[in-house]
């Protein structure tokens, strides 16, 4: 997977440059202020994320995100979010212990509430309506794992909760199309938070 998307932000990457040396007028001209990504813009938003790019493959994101321009080519952001998943296991009876053999339920709960900064490189192609870009993203993940059964009987048959934090990198290509002069939506693909995620900015 990892591979794929690093091969995708290449192909990102490559278009961009493509695009501006075709196009010569928006390589060597100053920003259009019609132009959505200009210096001194700042994007608010929210937005719902698919997988998570720990390696999890459920559940969902929530995330808040924001970007300002630094030029009209560089973005740094920052997002902070939250990602649950839970799923759930049938057993019958524990053997090793006095249990009575009578079934049992264990569900297993996860979360992720990632906090994040990000720098992106923005492609002018000549359309005012998209905002292409691609770039890394580095957080501080704080992570919790736990588990409830269903038969109190079972509670101490070897089931554990446990949290743990740490340091995580990304790669994504991210697209705006605007609707208006203040409003766009929002789509990002990527290994680092989620693996797909779509949401509204508000361009202030």
């Amino acid at each position: 997977m990892l591979k794929k998307i690093t091969t995708l932000t290449a192909a990102c990457l490559l278009v961009g440059s493509l695009s501006a040396a075709k196009n010569k007028n928006v390589a060597t001209a100053p920003v259009s202020a019609a132009e959505g990504f200009q210096k001194g813009a700042l994007f608010l938003g929210g937005a719902v994320g698919l997988g998570s790019g720990l390696g999890y493959l459920g559940g969902y994101t929530l995330m808040a995100n924001a970007e300002y321009a630094v030029t009209n080519d560089i973005g740094i952001g920052g997002s902070i979010g939250y990602w649950g998943y839970s799923s759930s296991q049938n057993y019958n009876g524990c053997p090793g212990y006095s249990c009575g053999g009578s079934s049992y339920t264990v569900t297993y709960s996860y979360s992720i509430i990632p906090i994040v900064v990000s720098g992106a490189w923005h492609f002018h192609i000549g359309n005012p309506k998209w905002d292409l870009a691609a770039g890394v993203s580095a957080g501080y993940y704080i992570v919790n794992a736990s588990t409830s059964v269903s038969n109190s009987a079972y509670a101490n048959a070897g089931f554990s909760s446990a949290s743990a934090s740490g340091i995580a990198i990304g790669i994504f290509g991210q697209a705006r199309y605007f609707l208006n002069d203040r409003i766009a939506l929002h789509g990002r693909l990527g290994y680092g938070i989620t693996f797909l995620e779509v949401g509204v900015d508000f361009k202030i």
